[in-house]
């Protein structure tokens, strides 16, 4: 939880609300999602009782302005339009480890905040390995769709995640009263998908993680 701390900290002192028109994407190739099987149900899938079978699931169904998105992913796996803010990497050190963050882009407009995995001063964007993408929603909900999880939003409550997930690893109350819960696979604590919700359970950002 002290690494999670400081990547949430981070990413949420750099994220910035920006809108912008529909782009292109496409699934990333730096490594291979394992294939998880779905029962069919009314909505048209089910997600499983098995916390890490659940998880694989939630991240095979992620969009990124309504594109599908397979992390960990490289520039060339988005297609025409997308680059880093090479000028804008905020690395930080702590307790031994480097964590590495800056803006996903499209036509020259910020989309997400990501880390990057392996970071080195210097490196060329397009060897940038993305290991997390983040967005914080706040009040614009011109942009509440930028990331989706199988269809759940910045435009969605809480209680949509639950039905939809069913219950989290992990769930936080902060002293604001508004909640953190997680889903997180029991062994790779770099493995997950967070959502954080305003004191009024609506989605306030979204945070997605695997490596």
């Amino acid at each position: 939880m002290k690494i999670r701390t400081i990547i949430i900290t981070a990413v949420l002192t750099l994220s910035m609300v920006a809108g912008m028109a529909g782009c292109a994407g496409g699934n990333g190739s730096v490594s291979d999602t394992s294939s998880v099987s779905q029962v069919s149900q009314e909505n048209g899938s089910s997600y499983s009782d098995d916390n890490d079978t659940k998880v694989l699931q939630m991240l095979d169904k992620v969009t990124l302005n309504g594109k599908p998105v397979v992390l960990p992913f490289k520039l060339s796996d988005l297609g025409e339009g997308y680059s880093f803010d090479k000028n804008d990497v905020s690395v930080y050190e702590k307790d031994g480890n480097t964590y590495a963050y800056t803006d996903l882009l499209y036509n020259n407009k910020m989309i997400t905040t990501v880390s990057l995995f392996e970071y080195a001063e210097g490196q060329k964007t397009e060897d940038f390995i993305v290991d997390m993408i983040s967005y914080s929603y706040l009040d614009d909900e011109s942009v509440s769709e930028i990331i989706k999880v199988d269809d759940i939003s910045g435009k969605n409550k809480k209680e949509d995640v639950l039905s939809k997930f069913g219950e989290p690893t992990n769930r936080e109350t902060l002293d604001t009263g508004s909640e953190i819960i997680t889903y997180e696979m029991n062994n790779n604590d770099n493995s997950y998908v967070e959502f954080w919700f305003t004191k009024d359970n609506i989605i306030s950002t979204i945070m997605i993680k695997n490596i």
